[in-house]
């Protein structure tokens, strides 16, 4: 049916009849704007008479205002408003509930559920879904997430960019699901500036591994390090490791290759005490670990995938292979044995230590163990860092500098920035550009005065003195 050829003002809308299996409606619409896609936001509403199919569009039309924050909620005050009445915080729970395990990993979950559980449900979850607004979300992504303490032990400590960026993550994607079910006509997100945590530049000593592999010579654990020097692992790839992913006799003219596919990955413990409806753990302690009614994870285990999702097979340098060989031998001897003595030479000293093997179930295979075989959890290699930096004098960074190290250090060898990517297992050269922190050493200066020869043809030498340029530099004689 024609909808006719009435010339209606700008914003009055339209309005025109329908069929349905009911009969004959009336539907009206209009035009509020336009999304971040440039796509037109349409108000409808449909009833069995003009003045009703208006009356509902008007409707929808405030209640758009309000998701976009350009009207307040009392707007809607006296309307007879038909809403899903479903919470922002019950819609949450149920989204979690059936996020795909096989592209949500535990440990991003893990911080999904926090993130929800602590920063989202407290300040929005009692929001009808359909009624949350971009003011709502203006007020807790720059105002109260950023001024919230959250660590009773350091009051005036508050949440970083970085954590409030990480309350946005789930969200966000929450939103968007929920638009693309068709529970909200638009992500309230959409166009609001997510929050942006302060670059910071990072200091990387590529001296520190050098001296540290000299210490370690003679150590039982010089293969793992040189490992993580070398190869740049992630702490989860290199705990990981498995013998299979090793081959140290390979065909002729081949060299010894070790292939990054799998993480050791941990399954958590979770409360047992919380229903559905319970906001926190009825139990009151923050740990599940320390729940009376946890529910225990399978704990440990191999993930049979990197975070990247992506295989990478690498050559053994010649002297990382020697190390892998005696390590190996070692460990065989302990298998064989049930128990060894072993004589460790690390850094001038003598060590006795009893090498065990007490592997724990599914995990007998890994490369680098405690002395007892058993495998070295995520906290303890991070202790085992710590304790290496304050024994020799080092600054005492994270763990996962050590991979921004090793990108450094690949770039000032020379290796191209796509060979570093394949190494380190990024995903781009963006990212391995991203952990790669070259200074104004001999690795930029030289390519520099290059260049400089090919623009000026024959190398020339000013005095700044004798040029009367006041830049504070001494005569290039004197800086050679």
């Amino acid at each position: 049916m024609t909808r006719g050829n009435k010339i209606r003002a700008n914003g009055e809308g339209s309005i025109f009849a329908i069929g349905t299996p009911q009969g004959k409606r009336w539907k009206a619409e209009t035009t509020i704007g336009y999304d971040g896609a440039g796509r037109r936001v349409v108000a409808s509403g449909t009833g069995a008479t003009k003045a009703i199919a208006i009356e509902r569009r008007d409707t929808n039309r405030l209640k758009l205002l309000v998701m976009q924050g350009k009207a307040p909620s009392t707007v809607l005050a006296g309307r007879e408003i038909r809403i899903n009445k479903t919470s922002v915080e019950n819609y949450l729970r149920s989204w979690f509930e059936s996020l795909n395990p096989v592209t949500v990993g535990a440990s991003t979950r893990r911080q999904y559920e926090g993130n929800i559980t602590r920063h989202i449900n407290p300040h929005i979850g009692e929001i009808p879904l359909t009624l949350l607004s971009r003011a709502n979300l203006r007020e807790l992504f720059y105002k109260t997430l950023p001024n919230k303490a959250y660590d009773p032990k350091n009051p005036e400590k508050r949440l970083g960019a970085g954590a409030v960026l990480n309350v946005w993550k789930p969200l966000n994607k929450a939103l968007k699901d929920a638009h693309l079910d068709g529970l909200i006509q638009q992500n309230p997100l959409e166009g609001l500036d997510r929050p942006a945590p302060v670059m910071k530049e990072i200091d990387i000593d590529t001296s520190r591994p050098k001296a540290l592999l000299q210490h370690l010579e003679g150590d039982i654990d010089q293969a793992k390090w040189l490992t993580s020097f070398l190869l740049g692992l992630r702490v989860s790839e290199k705990l990981g490791l498995t013998w299979d992913c090793i081959d140290l006799d390979p065909k002729e003219g081949q060299p010894p290759t070790i292939t990054i596919k799998q993480q050791l990955s941990r399954d958590h413990a979770r409360h047992g005490c919380r229903s559905k409806t319970d906001r926190e753990p009825v139990c009151g302690k923050r740990s599940a670990h320390d729940c009376p009614k946890r529910i225990d994870g399978k704990g440990l285990y191999i993930k049979e995938e990197t975070k990247t999702k992506n295989i990478r097979k690498l050559p053994i340098p010649y002297e990382l292979e020697i190390l892998l060989v005696e390590h190996k031998e070692r460990w065989e001897a302990v298998k064989d044995s049930g128990e060894i003595n072993w004589i460790e030479h690390g850094d001038g000293e003598d060590t006795e230590k009893t090498l065990s093997y007490e592997p724990e179930p599914g995990l007998e295979n890994l490369v680098f163990t405690m002395d007892n075989a058993k495998p070295i959890r995520h906290e303890v290699e991070n202790q085992n860092w710590h304790a290496l930096c304050t024994k020799y004098g080092f600054t005492n960074d994270r763990g996962h500098i050590s991979r921004h190290t090793t990108a450094t250090m690949l770039a000032e060898a020379g290796v191209p920035p796509e060979v570093a990517k394949l190494i380190l297992g990024h995903t781009s050269e963006r990212m391995t550009r991203y952990y790669t922190h070259l200074k104004a050493t001999k690795t930029t200066l030289e390519p520099l005065q290059n260049f400089e020869i090919q623009l000026l043809g024959e190398r020339q030498e000013y005095d700044f003195m004798d040029l009367n340029l006041d830049i504070g530099k001494p005569p290039v004689e004197s800086r050679k």
